[in-house]
């Protein structure tokens, strides 16, 4: 069985994830220790998260309103229509 992948486009939840309690802040102290559920899966090497860039975030069609050449594009890549136009 391969690993998963969590692919996250907020660099501060990735390092969050990764790091733990090693990277909190004061604005973070209220995060539960339940909710470290992710940096647990980690450690045990069970996921893995990595930073990916908006664009390439094909959810966010799903949840997010498009505009223009961004709607167009994640239509296509949705559709399978000219699957080339999405890099």
């Amino acid at each position: 069985m391969n690993k998963n992948i969590i692919y996250q486009d907020n660099e501060s939840s990735v390092l969050l994830e990764k790091n733990g309690k090693k990277s909190s802040s004061k604005r973070t102290r209220h995060i539960n220790i339940r909710t470290f559920l992710v940096t647990d899966a980690i450690a045990k090497e069970e996921c893995d998260v990595v930073w990916i860039n908006r664009d390439y975030m094909y959810s966010d069609y799903l949840t997010k309103a498009q505009q223009g050449a961004e709607f167009v594009m994640m239509r296509d890549f949705i559709m399978g229509v000219n699957p080339f136009n999405c890099g």
